[in-house]
């Protein structure tokens, strides 16, 4: 398959930044230093990046108080509203951070080595850029902006151009539609699929589609449209996709994909592909069918990238699923050994059908059962009831007959199911850790999903911190809800009073261990 064609590459010094930008330095750096990138989080910054301060005029940023020596000692960009008293550091303020911020990602994207791939879909955007990411780190230096994938987050990554060998940039509908593509012009885009979510705010399907396949329409005529031909809309994707010259490439189920999947094996992880004229067999660590297929998009992206094709496959068994991304855990809650499914970060109809199947592939221990965590889906408009009643069935079909539910769009799912299966509904999120864990039994496999807004995602955070109590006190079940309840009410007590370093890395820690802050 074609390659991507190599890029300049530039330095910019302090003044040509400030020239660039519009700005000024109120304190210069050194004479020998160069931008090397930009961080908008304290978690995420690389040395020699320039820090971008959170201010009312972009959604990201680094927040005052995180601000320490470490962080700040390559510099900040930084607005006029915001508050720097007390630190040393190079400054350059910019009238407006958005506008600077486009002036140097238009300059970068001219003078750079670095080839960009945008990401988008409905479902598996997320971990497609995982994927991707690793994949491409085996072959180059890669920046990615992670789950900050509105306009902003795009327009702060891709002033990382020219910082690494490759950019992965996580698109969300809102960012396509504030034109984030046309200020990155990728040289690779990959559409994973297009699903029944944000359905208030569109007419249909064939409409999402199209909004969803503008990330096409900045491509370069050398550049490459990676394009799911599962799409219940193909056409459309691709009519947008043909407009920019861009070539296409094909993956999924279909005869007619490029990169067609022939088999999937659930309990090997073993994929077989044809891609092109090659036959492909390859383990994937990320479980479930769906990221079987998944796999066929992003090898076809990365290898439009320039990565080697051999080389890429292989690394496919290496990559670790991220906490709420089909996670599979084996953990010991209350003394009982149990097996944790986290898909948690998000949901619609098409993922959780996903899900299910995932959940049935795995076998419980003798005594135990496949248990559904589900909140509701989020965003469907006036197909919301329909859409959670359709679940029932997908449920019924992948054997699931415990469930447990929360949230007022999950009321249409209890009555479909209350014949068929063992199921409780809650009010919320936070009723639902001590009937689940008192209730646990040996050989468990637990599926927790729900829209990110649903909070599904703290229950299963919250049992796995209830699986590091202590062996003598995780074996007593009821003592150890009960002590694990009375420790979580402490320190939400007490984190809000503790000095500003030691809550800073307690959050972290707790973002760590699945995100409850």
């Amino acid at each position: 398959m074609q390659q991507a064609a190599p890029r300049r590459s530039s330095q910019l010094d302090a003044p040509a930044l400030a020239r660039l930008t519009g700005g000024q330095w109120t304190s210069l750096p050194p004479s020998e230093w160069r931008y090397g990138g930009l961080c908008c989080s304290a978690f995420d910054h690389a040395p020699g990046q320039l820090v971008l301060v959170k201010t009312a005029q972009m959604e990201y940023g680094v927040d005052r108080e995180r601000l320490d020596t470490k962080l700040a000692r390559s510099g900040l960009l930084a607005a006029p509203d915001s508050d720097l008293s007390g630190i040393r550091a190079p400054v350059l303020q910019v009238d407006s951070v958005p506008e600077a911020l486009r002036a140097l990602v238009a300059h970068l994207r001219q003078n750079s080595a670095t080839t960009a791939v945008a990401v988008t879909g409905s479902v598996g955007k997320t971990s497609s850029c995982q994927l991707l990411k690793h994949l491409l780190s085996r072959q180059g230096s890669v920046r990615s902006n992670g789950q900050k994938n509105f306009h902003d987050g795009v327009l702060c990554q891709a002033a990382n151009l020219g910082t690494a060998d490759f950019l992965v940039v996580e698109v969300s509908l809102q960012a396509l539609l504030q034109g984030a593509t046309a200020e990155l012009r990728p040289h690779v885009a990959l559409l994973t699929h297009v699903s029944p979510v944000h359905m208030d705010l569109h007419s249909g399907l064939a409409e999402l589609t199209e909004k969803k396949a503008s990330i096409f329409a900045h491509l370069p005529s050398d550049g490459t449209a990676v394009i799911n031909r599962d799409l219940e809309h193909f056409e459309r994707a691709e009519a947008i996709a043909r407009r920019s010259g861009a070539r296409i490439v094909t993956f999924g189920e279909s005869q007619a994909a490029d990169c067609r999947l022939l088999d999937y094996d659930a309990e090997s992880g073993t994929v077989t592909a044809r891609f092109g004229n090659e036959h492909l067999s390859y383990r994937l660590s990320l479980p479930g069918r769906h990221m079987a297929l998944d796999s066929l998009g992003v090898l076809a992206a990365a290898h439009a990238a320039g990565a080697d094709l051999n080389a890429v496959v292989a690394e496919c068994a290496t990559v670790q699923p991220a906490i709420g991304r089909s996670r599979i855990e084996k953990l010991r809650v209350c003394g009982r050994h149990i097996t944790v499914v986290d898909d948690s970060y998000n949901a619609s109809p098409a993922s959780m059908q996903a899900a299910f199947g995932l959940l049935a592939s795995l076998r419980p221990g003798s005594n135990g059962r496949r248990i559904a965590v589900l909140g509701d889906m989020l965003e469907l408009g006036v197909e919301s009831r329909a859409q959670h009643e359709a679940l029932a069935e997908p449920l019924r079909q992948a054997g699931i007959t415990n469930v447990l539910l929360c949230g007022e769009a999950m009321h249409a799912l209890r009555d479909r199911l209350a014949s068929s299966c063992q199921v409780r509904w809650f009010d919320s999120p936070g009723e639902m850790l001590e009937p689940l864990a008192r209730s646990l039994c040996e050989g468990d496999v637990i599926l927790f999903k729900g829209s990110h807004g649903s909070h599904v995602r703290e229950v299963a955070a919250q049992l796995r911190l209830l699986s590091l109590l202590p062996a003598p006190v995780a074996r007593l079940q009821q003592s150890s809800v009960s002590a694990f309840l009375l420790i979580q009410n402490a320190l939400e007590w007490a984190r809000p009073r503790a000095p500003a370093p030691l809550r800073r890395w307690v959050n972290w820690q707790f973002q760590k261990l699945g995100g409850l802050v």
